[in-house]
């Protein structure tokens, strides 16, 4: 989904006042930095993620309440009706296995009141795994608000509306502020000396405790100036392929079904990637002689391999045609999540 031609996306944009712009979503996320930089500004600058969390919840007068037993639920519950917002009741029994937050405007405050709004962030189990980034989303609704806020509910489904997609990116954004974060990489890189799934638990254990592994990763990758890439390794179907089973008029006999192999299921590649044309195209099929091909199945042995390090020429890679990638040497490191295999593809040549 390309959310810069997304109707509710151009309608935020002009109603934020960026009216015209040929890519209305990079300008909205531009547009909640420039508030954040205002405020930075302000105070003569912060040293963490921590702090600037605080210094915007201030700014947006936005208080959030976490939810971590039935003890929280009860608490919150009361301290709400309490202060007459009957809303709090509904707001609560939302909050289902698939609702991981929400945020209201209060109906009575004073002007002396810091929490004009609320977020409750369900954090039982392993909701608490996305209580960052749950946070961040919240806060994003705040920052491009210009009316009334409605009650808004943030559910983890697969197929997000364009405008909580563009929340999401507003959160990874303005969340991992650039320059807070990329100065704490830098830091545990050169303490490290390398950029592989170690330095990014380091990362997260250092610079920003609250997210997920997944998150910080996401977050090294954006700021990292070494050419490397993000691959996600498991079984699938070509994009042929997987056209011809979604086609109802397509029917196949069950030994002729097509058969799932490993792939690149997903490819992606930061900024000095893409300068450096260092790529992977997404479902290419993973040759036999990879180091990829051989981690995800010395997997099944229960091999650990996060500390190995691998290097390979992507000219053994082929596209269907049979042609292959151009020969580019990049130093591998794999890591298991669940079912699939993490790789970093990393050409340290150019660091």
């Amino acid at each position: 989904m390309n959310l810069n031609r997304e109707s509710d996306v151009v309608r935020l944009a002009n109603t934020l006042g960026i009216c015209g712009h040929p890519r209305p979503a990079d300008a909205i996320v531009e547009y909640c930095l420039g508030r954040v930089d205002g405020w930075i500004k302000e105070i003569g600058g912060v040293d963490s993620l921590s702090q600037l969390e605080r210094l915007v919840c201030n700014k947006l007068r936005l208080k959030f309440e976490y939810i971590e037993s039935d003890a929280d639920y009860g608490r919150v519950l009361m301290a709400y009706l309490e202060k007459g917002e009957q809303v709090i009741q509904g707001l609560l029994d939302q909050l289902d296995s698939a609702t991981f937050g929400a945020v209201f405007e209060r109906r009575h405050y004073g002007s002396k009141d810091r929490d004009r709004y609320v977020a409750v962030i369900d954090c039982r189990g392993k909701k608490g795994r996305r209580r960052f980034f749950t946070k961040w989303h919240e806060i994003a609704h705040i920052l491009t608000l210009k009316h009334q806020l409605e009650l808004i509910f943030l559910r983890d489904t697969k197929v997000k509306k364009p405008e909580e997609q563009l929340m999401d990116l507003i959160a990874g954004r303005v969340g991992f502020y650039p320059a807070i974060f990329k100065r704490g990489f830098l830091a545990e890189l050169n303490a490290y000396g390398r950029f592989d799934f170690g330095l990014v638990q380091r990362v997260r254990d250092n610079v920003c405790s609250e997210a997920s592994y997944e998150s910080a990763l996401q977050a090294c990758l954006n700021v990292c100036e070494i050419p490397c890439l993000l691959v996600r390794v498991s079984y699938g179907l070509s994009k042929a392929e997987q056209e011809s089973v979604a086609d109802p008029q397509t029917t196949f006999l069950p030994e002729k079904q097509p058969i799932p192999v490993l792939r690149a299921v997903s490819t992606q590649g930061n900024e000095a990637a893409q300068k450096s044309g260092l790529h992977l195209h997404r479902n290419m099929r993973v040759p036999p002689g990879s180091h990829l091909y051989r981690a995800f199945q010395e997997h099944g042995v229960h091999v650990d391999n996060s500390g190995k390090v691998r290097r390979e020429s992507l000219s053994i890679w082929e596209h269907s045609d049979g042609s292959c990638l151009a020969a580019r040497e990049v130093t591998i490191y794999t890591r298991m999540h669940g079912g699939t295999l993490l790789a970093l593809l990393v050409d340290e040549r150019e660091a």
